[in-house]
């Protein structure tokens, strides 16, 4: 498995307000078929140390599972990780993910319709750009997270 060359730098707080400063490679898989290496980088995965644990004990490795949780998650789950104090989405968003603008609508919004809404929009937006989202993943599956 290959990774992407480009290097950034993260910096995460601690709750005890601790800095870390990562510097380090792309988080996303990157496979060397022709097919994964068009792919949206809204569909990527993240590597396994780059993944988003919910408090339900699942994980989310791309913004498709992320929006696909959303639509079923407990308000509890949700409140657990976007409440007055913090929005660990929009957190994850711009600090793996690296899709800023996601994160900064993200970052304004404290409910979980707005926040699966705006998630599926910057899904929409990016695939209508790239090549046909059905190369990549089922759209049935897509527009069911819409309903």
């Amino acid at each position: 498995m290959a990774t992407h060359k480009h290097k950034q730098e993260a910096v995460i707080i601690s709750p005890n307000r601790t800095k870390l400063h990562l510097t380090h490679k792309s988080h996303f898989e990157n496979n060397d078929d022709d097919k994964d290496k068009h792919m949206p980088k809204v569909l990527k995965n993240v590597f396994h140390e780059h993944k988003f644990n919910l408090a339900d004990g699942s994980s989310l490795f791309n913004l498709y599972e992320l929006a696909a949780a959303l639509k079923d998650m407990n308000g509890d789950v949700f409140s657990h990780h976007v409440n007055d104090s913090k929005n660990d989405f929009a957190n994850w968003v711009k600090n793996v993910m690296h899709e800023h603008d996601l994160a900064d609508q993200l970052s304004c919004i404290k409910s979980k319709q707005e926040t699966e809404a705006a998630v599926l929009r910057h899904l929409v937006n990016n695939l209508a750009q790239g090549p046909v989202a059905h190369d990549y993943m089922n759209v049935n599956n897509f527009f069911n997270l819409v309903k």
